[in-house]
């Protein structure tokens, strides 16, 4: 009890401190004329002229130590409260991020005590970079727990369980919100044809789990056992369905509801099947070529090994965006992680060691930037809609899971249990969301259809991570020292 107190009381001082910079920081803007800048021209050490770098960009250090303590703080208390402390940085993260802060500007109270946010927006456009470093970084630890062994024990599982998965889900959704349209607002007085596209991007966005949370939380819980090591694999397959699925999907409904004709060009079959082929095949082959390289690397590495990963994931990340079409950075690195593990387990031990020292960190940041993403006014909107979506796609969830279970013989625990693995949504169902209010911007529903695709990831995200730890515990393969009472 001592120790939760005194987390409780550094959390609260923490935030009291960045609103009493915030308000330091906010009050010459609003009290006096700020001093005239001198005509300074700044210059580097070859006495060449430098452009100073934009105010966000400076703020986003700050924000990055900020998210970095903050979100650590805060796992820490949840993890005392028996609740993941992934869960902790997602909250930590919407609290302090521009979300919330715009959502509640309106109550005079609120924004006289906090005048801004504490993470501005502008801020966490800088830390995109640091993002796609934890992407790579948590993917390259995901593809280092996917073992050929597990693959070849495992295949009939998470065949059937995958494919069950998609189907159901994917035709289950779009069934169930087609019928009840009359009662959907975003659905009702549609077009036909409007409506199924609609309900089948919803149904799309419907199957994406998310990799990274759930590595997450079976490294904190350190769970061992099949609904962990299937769960795991199958949530990667559901994703590297999910991006063909709606990939043929955009190409269909684009046709159907048709907003420009560069839209429709730029999604036309041959385009698409190039584009989604570049994607796929050529992240896997350069993430492999990619862990041979570190192969070689580890050798010539005897000291500062996590320096070593931390460039190593910067280069994953910059040359996945580099690439024109951009690569798929979370494949690039689960493959190189995957070809490391599998074929030099013994000289790469090393490499993935330094990576479970950097976990905590890229987990703190990486969490916390996505919750101060989340859509706080789309949820606070569209919250009744978005929470029949979540109980559908639960329900739909459990039963496919159990099918595809039952259908390879697959014992219980794990058969009851491994559902709550595939809950939480976030990363690739997100950089969907961006294609489809991209490609619907034209259309009156398409920003209430993205918002609601938003409210609907933000709900998964923050209820994932305790229910999967829950179905774990339940499962048995959590040890007893990482269950609280």
């Amino acid at each position: 009890m001592g120790k939760r107190r005194y987390l409780l009381l550094a959390w609260i001082v923490l935030l009291l401190a960045m609103t009493l910079l915030r308000h330091i920081e906010l009050a010459p803007a609003d009290h006096r004329q700020p001093p005239p800048t001198p005509d300074i021209t700044l210059v580097d050490g070859l006495a060449r002229p430098v452009t100073p770098p934009p105010s966000g960009l400076i703020e986003s250090a700050a924000g990055l130590g900020f998210l970095l303590i903050g979100a650590w703080l805060t796992g820490r208390i949840f993890r005392r409260l028996g609740l993941p402390m992934i869960t902790g940085y997602l909250v930590f993260g919407v609290l302090v991020g521009p979300q919330l802060h715009q959502a509640l500007a309106p109550c005079a109270w609120f924004a006289w005590l906090v005048p801004a946010a504490l993470v501005p927006a502008e801020s966490l456009q800088y830390l995109t970079l640091v993002n796609n470093l934890a992407i790579s970084i948590i993917a390259f630890t995901a593809g280092g727990e996917i073992r050929l062994e597990s693959l070849r024990t495992g295949a009939k599982h998470i065949v059937s369980i995958t494919l069950a998965g998609v189907l159901l889900i994917f035709l289950g959704v779009a069934a169930v919100l087609y019928l009840a349209r009359p009662l959907v607002p975003l659905l009702a007085h549609r077009e036909p044809a409007v409506a199924i596209v609609i309900c089948m991007v919803l149904a799309t966005i419907a199957i994406a789990n998310s990799p990274a949370t759930a590595l997450a939380v079976i490294k904190e819980a350190d769970a061992h056992g099949p609904t962990a090591r299937i769960g795991l694999a199958v949530t990667v397959c559901k994703d590297l369905a999910l991006v063909i699925v709606f990939t043929v999907l955009m190409a269909v409904a684009l046709r159907l509801v048709p907003g420009d004709e560069a839209a429709v060009e730029a999604a036309g079959p041959s385009r698409l099947i190039g584009r989604l082929a570049w994607q796929l095949l050529a992240s896997i082959v350069i993430g492999a070529l990619a862990g041979g390289l570190f192969r070689l690397a580890i050798g010539r590495v005897a000291e500062h090994m996590a320096i070593f990963v931390i460039g190593a994931g910067f280069g994953l990340a910059l040359l996945s965006k580099a690439l024109d079409p951009p690569l798929e950075p979370l494949l690039v690195a689960l493959s190189a992680g995957f070809v490391l593990a599998n074929l030099w387990p013994r000289q790469s031990a090393r490499m993935f060691h330094a990576t479970e020292e950097l976990s905590m960190p890229v987990y703190c940041v990486f969490f916390a930037v996505a919750g101060a993403t989340i859509r706080i006014d789309a949820l606070i909107q569209l919250w009744p809609l978005a929470l029949f979506i979540v109980a559908v796609r639960a329900l739909l969830l459990w039963v496919s899971t159990f099918a595809g279970a039952a259908i390879t013989r697959l014992p219980p625990p794990a058969r009851t249990w491994m559902w709550t693995t595939f809950i939480a949504q976030a990363g690739v169902s997100i950089a969907l969301v961006t294609q489809v209010t991209g490609s619907f911007r034209n259309h009156p529903w398409g920003a209430q259809l993205a918002s609601l695709l938003l409210a609907v990831i933000a709900i998964h995200q923050l209820i994932g991570p305790p229910l999967m730890r829950l179905g774990l515990i339940r499962a048995g393969e959590v040890p007893r020292d990482e269950n609280p009472p």
